[in-house]
């Protein structure tokens, strides 16, 4: 699921960032210099050994990916970059279940842009944002 935290979804929805497909969200700025939205992602993998995160996403100004710490209720950054007019992909591979996921294998992730307040185009325009969740291999016999 995903909620305009500090800021504004201005077009699309979920369906919009399940694939790089040119179909965006849309986030605008709540402040002069930037905003951020939330995103649920649930897994139905439990336990998993690690998950890796990617976003893809263009516009202006920087984004940072941050996940929310389930032990110290704290959001933590994981991925960060700057936007451009071309989609660009931030990742962050081999994070830890533990740390991240609850017992029913929701992560909490926080995207927030920030941007000079004179930037002519405010706006996050996100392609994708995916969890791949890493499971333990299969035991040889």
């Amino acid at each position: 699921s995903m909620t305009g935290g500090a800021g504004v979804i201005e077009s699309g929805g979920i369906p919009d960032a399940r694939k790089s497909d040119d179909r965006y969200v849309v986030i605008g700025r709540a402040t002069r210099t930037g905003g951020s939205v939330d995103m649920i992602f649930e897994s139905t993998f439990s336990p998993a050994v690690s998950f890796d995160l990617a976003l893809e996403g263009k516009g202006n100004g920087q984004v940072s990916v941050s996940l929310l710490n389930r032990s110290t209720s704290q959001y933590v950054q994981v991925a960060s970059g700057s936007l451009t007019n071309a989609d660009q992909t931030f990742t962050a591979n081999g994070l830890n279940p533990t740390t991240y996921m609850n017992s029913s294998g929701q992560i909490s992730a926080r995207v927030t842009v920030t941007y000079a307040p004179t930037s002519a185009r405010p706006n996050l325009y996100l392609d994708m944002a995916r969890i791949k969740v890493n499971v333990p291999a299969a035991r040889k016999r």
